[in-house]
């Protein structure tokens, strides 16, 4: 996909970032980082790697174009995962638990559309529900995330493919920002 000349609103989610005092990116160094890169009004959200920006760029492009320039400032590698104001918006309205929940509803982004099925009929989900389409990973853990075994490492190793999760309280406030961005 080819750059287009327009700018346009992205989200970009950096895997792992900030957790246990591991693989530290300051948000004001990564809103830096951004406009060094040409990566337009940069916004973040809370310390674990939510980024909001404009770009003339693909999704793709944006996602390598950080991932290299984290790995070169910072010395490790961060998988980005990136979705324009379109398809998380797309990705938002399919949610299929409604709202009343947020903090017990997560979407596992995926860095790349799959037709493999994830093997949920190997694990006990109690009261968790799980749905998966092609780029995201719904889940309802009404017990907690960290209480819930499809876990974003589990989906990583199954699907063979880049992945971060949220929650629906996050990503409902980073959709606020996309609005202010475009």
């Amino acid at each position: 996909m080819h750059a287009s000349t327009q700018p346009h609103a992205y989200v970009s989610f950096l895997r792992g970032i900030n957790v246990g005092g591991h693989r530290k990116i300051p948000m004001a160094a990564l809103r830096e980082l951004c406009q060094q890169l040409g990566l337009f009004k940069a916004q973040t959200y809370i310390q674990s790697g939510n980024l909001v920006f404009q770009s003339a760029l693909s999704a793709n492009e944006c996602s390598v174009l950080l991932e290299q320039a984290i790995l070169q400032a910072f010395d490790f590698e961060v998988p980005v995962i990136t979705f324009s104001k379109i398809d998380f918006e797309k990705v938002l309205s399919e949610q299929p638990f409604g709202t009343t929940e947020l903090v017990h509803v997560h979407l596992t982004l995926l860095a790349k559309e799959t037709a493999v099925k994830l093997p949920l009929d190997t694990l006990d989900l109690r009261q968790n529900k799980v749905i998966q389409k092609a780029g995201v990973i719904y889940l309802y853990c009404p017990d907690g995330y960290s209480n819930c075994k499809v876990t974003n490492e589990w989906i990583e190793r199954k699907l063979a493919c880049k992945a971060s999760t949220r929650n629906l309280k996050t990503l409902h406030h980073l959709q606020s920002m996309l609005e202010s961005c475009s």
